[in-house]
């Protein structure tokens, strides 16, 4: 019979006897048919197509032989279109990648020990040279005296599976990325409301290490007020199905901070639609708060400014009236202690008085000072000088329980200074440092030294190298943050109640203070204090020496118009130019101002006028006077003299208040010069 290669005959032998009558057998009859054969081809064909279509291919090695035999679906696996074959274990080894290799060969050798079942996951070789994943499984047999006849076993194609399963590591571990290093801060939270898991950017908001936050309740972290809020989202998305909750909360940082956030959050539930954990979205609001809260700090300022814009077009007609009000008060004052024996009992008390009043000054020419933008009529004075007058007012000013020290440690204390400017520097700090001490009292202490900068520094408080009056004003107070230290110059920041400050008097300090070419400095610590070092260029000039001890010596017997709609300040300036020796003669009108001149117009030799005249301003009535004799002299005596414009028609600007030494200087001057405008600063510098 002629057969397909590797295909074997199998035959079955039927036959019968026939007999003669003799009974012996005449002949027997066979009968061979391959019916077995047809039945076990049809068997492996279709183990073979089970074999593809499971994507299983099996393999047995004979040891004795050292063969191994594969499937047609073993090598289907790989791409190779060959039958079945024979190859040598070595042979099927070569296909497995070098790396799956030696972790094969360092376990199978345990295996086959224990005669247990192997089973590894690894690279084959295909025909196209790239390897696939397989699962390569197989048993040892083993014959009767124990030993290793065989082993049979399977290769299963599992590329695609192991593709899977990469993909999805590949894509937990994106998310894992992207969960941790997320720039919001992201956390899973179970339903008992215990943090699982905190990505960086949640750790770093709370200030904490992850280890710090997961396992503790969601509750521990967050501001008391909000955590009632925090159930009831919580609770909302549970029982209510919400899809998410978004609300914004304070949180509490490691140091105690709050850390204002906005948490979206959503519930995972399992395919039941029971809940299993929260997934919350943080987003830092610290920056955007911190921003709303400057927003709302500048609103307010800016009503606040807005405000003083208004008040600031009425500060001209205030510090007018209010310096026609302290004018005779402190002219009348002045007169007084001018006439009162040095020994008198009342002295102190008027003197007192007249440093009160001159305070009340000080007060509107703080205002004026705020849009102020450069110093006029520097003075050479003697810092020491302006502390010790100072010094007088903060003792009966300051609270009780405070006392006040000083201590100068140098002559050499001479600077170029506005007295008004830096008396209102020392009152304005003073007034500070009481208000510091005033619940448990202490001790405000001044003092003067000199010190030498050598190199110059830049920045806020900038100073350049050379020779300065240190001033250094101390309290024993409650002290100060760094925070607040950090913000006390600016405009409208104060830490006082509103009505006991208005957040301008330290910005209006450090706008002298540069002015004046200084520096400011301030060192605090809570509990601790406060100090306040200025630098004031030192002058190598000597201190001016008023005349004012003398200048009333000088009696003068000229014809002086006075000119203003104050009754009072009128009866005052009478008095003192008499008391001077002059002649006068007053008008309370601008008509009346320019009859009086016209008839006697070379009798007169000065005329002294308000700026603010009913009827005619003091500038108007200087421009008509000198047009009919332009060379007689003419002195602005005026509250608000910085408003005044053509101030070179005038030969000298006399500030109300003034006193009566203020007065005679600038009518000397003004007799004695032709026409030159000078500035009289209203306190002199003894």
């Amino acid at each position: 019979m002629t057969r397909k290669k590797d295909e074997h005959d199998v035959l079955t032998r039927t036959g019968s006897r026939v007999h003669e009558p003799e009974q012996q057998p005449t002949e027997t009859t066979y009968q061979y048919c391959d019916r077995l054969e047809r039945a076990l081809r049809d068997y492996e064909d279709r183990f073979e197509g089970v074999m593809d279509g499971a994507a299983c291919g099996i393999w047995d090695w004979d040891r004795q032989t050292d063969k191994v035999f594969v499937s047609d679906s073993f090598f289907k696996l790989l791409g190779f279109e060959s039958p079945r074959q024979r190859l040598r274990l070595r042979g099927l080894f070569e296909l497995i990648h070098p790396e799956d290799l030696i972790q094969i060969r360092n376990n199978l050798k345990q295996y086959l020990r224990a005669g247990k079942r192997f089973s590894f996951d690894c690279r084959f070789e295909s025909f196209g040279g790239e390897y696939i994943w397989m699962n390569l499984s197989g048993l040892p047999v083993r014959d009767k005296q124990g030993r290793i006849k065989r082993i049979s076993g399977s290769l299963i194609d599992i590329d695609l599976r192991v593709a899977a399963f990469q993909a999805q590591l590949d894509s937990e571990a994106r998310f894992h990325e992207a969960f941790a290093n997320s720039s919001t801060g992201l956390a899973i939270i179970s339903l008992e409301g215990h943090y699982l898991f905190a990505n960086r950017s949640f750790c770093k908001l709370l200030d904490r290490q992850s280890s710090e936050i997961v396992g503790k309740s969601v509750l521990e972290f967050t501001y008391s007020e909000d955590q009632a809020l925090t159930m009831e989202m919580a609770s909302s998305l549970v029982y209510e199905h919400s899809r998410d909750s978004g609300f914004e909360k304070r949180y509490i940082r490691k140091d105690g901070s709050i850390a204002w956030a906005r948490v979206t959050s959503v519930i995972h539930r399992d395919q039941d639609g029971m809940p299993k954990y929260y997934i919350s979205l943080i987003t830092d609001l610290s920056e955007q708060k911190k921003i709303e809260s400057e927003n709302q700090r500048l609103e307010a300022a800016l009503r606040r400014l807005q405000a003083l814009s208004t008040i600031g077009t009425m500060t001209s007609g205030l510090a007018h009236d209010l310096n026609k009000l302290l004018t005779p008060i402190i002219g009348y004052l002045d007169m007084t202690l001018e006439d009162l024996p040095k020994e008198s009992t009342v002295r102190e008390n008027l003197e007192i008085a007249l440093e009160s009043a001159q305070h009340a000054k000080d007060v509107a020419i703080q205002i004026l000072n705020i849009s102020k933008k450069e110093t006029d009529g520097l003075q050479m004075i003697k810092l020491s000088t302006i502390v010790d007058n100072s010094i007088k007012l903060l003792r009966v000013s300051l609270p009780v329980g405070i006392s006040v020290e000083r201590a100068f440690e140098t002559e050499r204390d001479v600077i170029g200074a506005d007295y008004h400017q830096i008396h209102q520097i020392l009152m304005n700090l003073g007034v500070n440092a009481g208000h510091a001490m005033k619940e448990t009292g202490g001790v405000l202490r001044i003092r003067i030294s000199e010190t030498e900068v050598h190199l110059d520094s830049f920045g806020p408080n900038g100073t350049r190298r050379g020779q300065y009056v240190r001033l250094e004003i101390s309290d024993t107070g409650k002290g100060m943050s760094p925070e607040t230290q950090a913000r006390i110059f600016e405009p409208f920041f104060t830490t006082k109640d509103n009505e006991e400050g208005t957040g301008l008097g330290l910005f209006v300090v450090k706008g002298i203070v540069r002015r004046h070419g200084g520096s400011i400095h301030v060192k605090s610590e809570p509990g601790c204090g406060t100090t306040f070092t200025i630098l004031f260029p030192r002058s190598i000039a000597e201190a001016h020496v008023s005349t004012e001890n003398h200048v009333l010596d000088v009696k003068g017997g000229e014809h002086i118009l006075w000119v203003d709609d104050e009754p009072l300040i009128l009866e005052l300036g009478k008095q003192m130019l008499e008391y001077l020796g002059y002649r006068v003669s007053v008008a309370d009108c601008s008509h009346s101002a320019m009859m009086q001149f016209r008839e006697s117009s070379h009798d007169i030799d000065l005329i002294i006028t308000d700026s603010s005249i009913p009827d005619l301003s003091g500038e108007d009535l200087a421009l008509q006077i000198h047009e009919i004799r332009g060379d007689i002299p003419i002195i602005l005596c005026s509250g608000f003299s910085a408003q005044a414009s053509n101030l070179g028609q005038y030969s000298a600007i006399l500030d109300k208040p003034f006193s009566i030494k203020e007065l005679a200087r600038a009518v000397r001057h003004s007799l004695n010069m032709n026409r030159q405008t000078v500035q009289v600063p209203s306190s002199i510098a003894i």
